[in-house]
């Protein structure tokens, strides 16, 4: 079967004109839709027209609205009471639509009732709009003004739509209309409290939808009154804080000076009795305000406070000392005089002022790298204007004082260094040390303290050390003259120490202390300004003794050395004969010594045969020139001692030795 094809370009334009045709039929059929705006749609044609009549077309929530036909030749209608838009055709009425002849709408807004019947033999149609009505309690605000008036006012709420509103005062007078967005004053005879209630109404509506809303007001009776300014403070370069009174209720307007000296208004209807100012030049520019007092809405007029104007503040850090300047307050009124500059610092009271015209302070008390902060308040009548709060650094270039009062000691085996703390705030302190005191200092620590240990050995000295420091500002101070605490050392049989340097207040003296193992004081000689001593040997009983030098200041500060051990030599005395005769003298071989803690002593004969040995060295322990219980020949015999002095170190000590008989 042969195919049969359209030439192309007879389909092109069959498919253009397809085309078209579904789009007018979409653009028909959305246009019929679109047409409906919340009310009866159109009839279609070919139908009848029915009729009928609804109850009530307009009313408060809840609505019962119930419909009856109005046209005898309509037959099997049936209602659809809430029509939602659209084409009616495309419903099917059994589904939609019911025999029933009432309903209730409890929810606000427009409905549409649609009659679906017969009339004839052909679909009959017929619509109504029913309105149902909000039926919220109204708003209002009452405001009780002085003179025995309130003013009521109606906000405009678009969620409240009531043409009219029923005002009833509560006192007996005869009731008031007003619209939204109205207001009504009523003056009482008295100010005993009444209940104001307001009702709302709808036009063509007798009856009211909705219970009335009430507030229970006080009237006030005295006058009007006038608004004072209580303070005005710059609360930071563009901001200030203006706080005021006047009436208890209402509103207030703001008003700032023009350069013409005429006032105009910057703010309205501020709520309360403060504000904040936006938008200054605090730094150069000096405003003057007022506030108008709106408390009252039932008297419109204005009353205008005195003026208070602003006291712009500048501080400039100088050397060792900060300025402070302010722009002079203008000419006040008699009523409200200037009464004085106070000046705070910090928080504190600095200084008062009572030279309307004065408008410098020096302040040079004041340390390097502190922040210091300054304010000033103008007081005039019972109003005080407060400056911003301005903070600087002070600076100063003078170089510190050095540091005059330092001392150095030996304590706990280090060399501590002590010293007066100056005036005022620095940073941290720097300890420079040397091995002399024209030496070439070096840095060997810091700390913030006035006291600092340094770690060395105070027994490998001496040492000297100088202290140096830095203001807040980086100035640093010359280092301080250099403090260098007594050496002590040992030299033969011979004590010498360094002299103390520097006493700020002198030296008094050096006492050579001599310290027992615990370091406890069992002695102590006055040596005056003496430098050396060589202590008695004679009738000494121990091979180490320890000492120490206290250099005493004429202020009674004790420095104190580093403690060394004195130590001597341990002692031995070996006889080279000794002659075993029984005479009592020299019957013996033995050693005799000093600070000697063992012993042992070996006799050998000339072949290295032992012959005799003891661990004793008393007297009446030595050899008595005997082996075996047989006198030995005269002759000559070789000895072998081995010994620990008191200090742990052992010495071997050999020789010969001639017996005699």
């Amino acid at each position: 079967m042969k195919q049969r094809f359209l030439p192309v370009k007879k389909s092109v334009l069959f498919l253009n004109k397809l085309v078209k045709i579904s789009l007018l039929v979409l653009l028909s059929f959305s246009a019929a839709r679109a047409q409906y705006t919340g009310g009866c749609p159109p009839k279609f044609s070919g139908d009848q027209e029915g009729k009928f009549t609804a109850s009530v077309i307009r009313g408060c929530a809840p609505l019962t609205v119930t419909v009856t036909k109005a046209d005898a030749a309509v037959a099997s209608e049936k209602y659809w009471f809430n029509f939602r838009g659209g084409d009616y055709k495309s419903y099917n009425p059994d589904r939609v639509a019911r025999a029933a002849t009432d309903t209730t709408y409890t929810r606000p807004g427009k409905y549409v009732i649609l009659q679906f019947g017969s009339k004839g033999g052909t679909a009959s149609f017929a619509c109504q709009q029913i309105e149902v009505l909000p039926t919220p309690r109204p708003r209002f605000t009452a405001i009780s003004c002085v003179r025995n008036q309130v003013t009521l006012t109606i906000p405009r709420d678009p969620a409240i739509i009531y043409d009219t509103y029923e005002v009833d005062w509560g006192d007996g007078s005869l009731r008031q209309n007003t619209t939204s967005g109205g207001a009504l004053t009523h003056t009482y005879p008295n100010t005993n409290p009444r209940r104001i209630a307001v009702t709302g109404r709808y036009a063509g509506i007798a009856t009211a939808c909705a219970p009335p809303a009430d507030t229970l007001a006080t009237p006030a009776g005295n006058n009007p009154i006038r608004p004072t300014i209580a303070r005005l403070e710059l609360t930071g370069p563009t901001n200030a804080r203006l706080t005021f009174s006047g009436q208890l209720t209402g509103s207030f307007d703001i008003l700032q000076k023009t350069a013409a000296g005429t006032y105009q208004k910057i703010i309205s209807d501020v709520k309360g009795g403060a504000t904040t100012l936006q938008g200054l030049n605090n730094q150069t520019t000096q405003y003057c305000f007022k506030v108008a007092n709106l408390t009252d809405a039932c008297n419109p007029q204005p009353l205008e406070s005195d003026e208070l104007c602003s006291v712009p503040l500048t501080v400039t850090a100088q050397n060792q000392q900060n300025q402070i300047t302010w722009t002079a307050y203008p000419t006040a009124p008699p009523l409200t005089p200037f009464r004085d500059y106070r000046i705070t610092k910090n928080g504190n009271s600095y200084g008062l002022i009572t030279q309307q015209s004065q408008t410098q302070s020096t302040d040079k008390q004041v340390e390097c790298g502190v922040a210091y902060s300054y304010q000033v308040t103008a007081r005039i009548g019972n109003m005080v204007s407060v400056s911003e709060r301005k903070t600087v650094t002070a600076i100063n270039t003078a170089v510190p004082a050095q540091l005059t009062t330092v001392y150095a000691t030996v304590e706990q085996g280090k060399i501590l260094l002590i010293w007066q703390r100056p005036v005022g705030n620095f940073k941290a302190f720097t300890v420079s040390r040397s091995g002399e005191a024209s030496g070439n200092f070096q840095p060997v620590g810091d700390t913030t303290t006035n006291r600092y240990f340094d770690n060395v050995n105070p027994n490998q000295g001496p040492y000297c050390y100088t202290i140096g420091y830095q203001d807040l500002c980086g100035n640093s101070a010359p280092p301080s003259q250099p403090v260098c605490p007594v050496f002590l050392q040992q030299q033969g049989s011979s004590l010498s120490w360094t002299p103390y340097q520097t006493f700020p207040t002198g030296l008094l003296g050096y006492y050579l202390e001599q310290l027992d193992e615990n370091g406890n004081v069992i002695g102590s000689l006055n040596m005056v300004s003496k430098t050396g001593y060589e202590p008695d040997l004679s009738n000494v009983t121990t091979q180490q003794l320890r000492y120490r030098v206290r250099a005493v200041a004429t202020n009674g500060f004790n420095s104190y050395s580093n403690d060394i051990t004195f130590l001597l030599s341990m002692k031995l005395f070996v006889p080279d004969a000794f002659s075993p005769n029984g005479d009592g003298i020299n019957d013996t071989f033995t050693a005799k010594g000093q600070f000697i803690e063992s012993f042992k002593m070996s006799v050998f004969n000339r072949w290295g045969e032992p012959l005799y040995q003891t661990d004793s060295i008393q007297p009446d322990q030595g050899w008595n020139g005997t082996f075996g219980g047989q006198p030995l020949a005269e002759g000559s015999y070789v000895y072998r001692i081995e010994i620990q002095d008191s200090t742990g170190e052992t010495f071997v000590k050999r020789g010969a030795l001639l017996l005699r008989r």
